[in-house]
């Protein structure tokens, strides 16, 4: 099709074609993200989720975009991006997600982004790591919540590879104390 000739397609086939056409570009042109953006917000559910999914398959550049729509969304479609970018390799989508488990004050919400977190591939234990020093009480507690739910057999390679267990406390109240101490042992041997 010419550009533009996308524009004279009802919104659904419109669609299809940027599932298409989207994995293969280099760029969205504008008028395309325009009219995802319009139908990320829109009122019909599985046309949103679909806009929703293009947009995720796009650089960092588009996902922030993605991101600032989130909050004009409905809350199913809500949902879906929350899995869709915890199904992403994007540091802009990470960041995001765990921003929204740090400030959320909707404990469903924070549930399904810890879900979300802990089926997703990202190394989430570095980024708990580095969040620890300065995570509120309410934070940690969320924090500790997403390494339970990720496993003792996640975290132990990363804790092994650390001289000392800094925080041991936190990974204690985590984990357990006589597989922490182990770990500890396990490294004097």
């Amino acid at each position: 099709m010419e550009t533009g000739d996308e524009e004279s397609l009802s919104p659904a086939d419109r669609l299809t074609l940027l599932h298409v056409k989207v994995p293969q570009m280099r760029n969205l042109p504008p008028a395309d993200l325009a009219f995802l953006i319009r139908t990320l917000r829109g009122s019909e559910h599985k046309l949103a989720i679909d806009a929703a999914t293009i947009l995720t398959h796009c650089d960092d550049t588009v996902l922030a975009q993605l991101i600032a729509a989130y909050p004009h969304t409905v809350q199913v479609v809500q949902r879906t991006i929350l899995a869709l970018l915890a199904g992403i390799d994007s540091e802009v989508a990470v960041r995001f997600l765990f921003e929204l488990l740090q400030r959320s004050s909707d404990e469903r919400q924070v549930h399904y982004i810890t879900v979300c977190l802990a089926k997703s591939n990202y190394s989430i234990f570095t980024i708990v790591f580095f969040s620890l020093p300065t995570a509120s009480l309410r934070y940690r507690v969320r924090l500790q919540g997403l390494l339970r739910m990720k496993g003792l057999e996640y975290a132990t390679p990363f804790l092994i590879a650390l001289p000392t267990i800094p925080d041991i406390e936190f990974f204690e109240d985590t984990y357990g104390i006589d597989e922490i101490r182990a770990i500890e042992q396990g490294k004097t041997r």
